[in-house]
């Protein structure tokens, strides 16, 4: 693969790889990664590649913008952008060293949606060694083409997703959770004590003093849920232990889990589990 102008400004020689993976059922893989060393004239911008690019800056400083946001990317800092609309990104000093990697697969864009429910914006990370050892193997892995290591990398790329996000969400969910743990705790509470009943969001948050709609957005991104969805999970989970520990019938268990009737029951534990009341009871049986 050869280089545009701008690609031939890095200082040094430059860790370029390139894949073309065998497999692409895996929830990732990279098709390039490297190490750039660079200087001030350094700057790509593109319309749109197909794919999302990580970058974590080792040293120096580098600006980031897509179609609504521009950052700064100090050391230590990562981000991902989504490569399929705008973006441009350049040194924004007299060097600046990072590491990057284009990722692909079905599991990618679900997972940047979570880390970025909002806008683009750098990362922070902390555990710095690690995170550069982690990114450093996963660059070399890509030389070896084969299924055991696409899913070794698949793997690796997921742990390094994860990390980002646990930093995208640690200063978020510490704010929040400072702010309304009362709040949050008080509707779960509200939820394992009443799922029997016939229950509404209005039912769960009336004690709260806040916007519901404002509040459904915290709890989510605290707990991963809406509170509907957390109270559906929630008596999914109790009729199933219903089903596999007494011998209940199904309209029965309907009702103590706050099903408004038997068909709904079916329907809903159809949806979530993948299978029929009934069926999951004679597994246990």
């Amino acid at each position: 693969m050869g280089m545009n102008d701008s690609e031939r400004n890095i200082a040094n020689e430059p860790v370029w790889l390139t894949a073309t993976p065998t497999v692409s059922a895996f929830p990732f893989y990279i098709t390039e990664a490297g190490y750039f060393q660079t200087d001030h004239t350094y700057s790509i911008e593109r319309l749109q590649h197909d794919s999302y690019l990580l970058m974590y800056t080792i040293s120096g400083k580098g600006i980031v913008k897509t179609e609504n946001t521009v950052i700064s990317l100090l050391p230590n800092d990562a981000v991902i952008i989504d490569c399929h609309n705008y973006h441009h990104y350049y040194c924004a000093e007299t060097k600046w060293d990072f590491m990057w990697m284009h990722i692909k697969g079905n599991g990618i864009p679900g997972l940047f949606h979570i880390i970025y429910p909002n806008s683009v914006c750098p990362l922070h990370i902390t555990n710095t060694y690690d995170f550069k050892q982690l990114f450093t193997n996963l660059i070399h892995k890509i030389r070896k083409n084969d299924i055991i290591n696409a899913s070794k990398i698949s793997s690796a790329v997921h742990h390094i997703l994860n990390i980002l996000l646990a930093s995208a969400l640690e200063s978020e969910q510490s704010k929040l959770r400072k702010e309304h743990t009362k709040d949050i705790q008080a509707v779960i509470s509200f939820i394992k004590k009443n799922y029997a009943l016939c229950i509404t969001i209005d039912d769960m948050i009336s004690s709260i003093h806040i916007s519901k709609y404002h509040f459904i957005r915290i709890f989510k991104r605290v707990m991963g849920v809406t509170p509907y969805r957390y109270l559906m999970n929630y008596r999914i989970n109790r009729s199933k232990t219903l089903l596999g520990t007494t011998d209940k019938t199904i309209s029965e268990i309907a009702e103590c889990c706050g099903f408004p009737d038997t068909s709904n029951f079916i329907t809903q534990f159809k949806t979530h589990t993948g299978q029929k009341p009934l069926q999951y009871k004679k597994y246990f049986s």
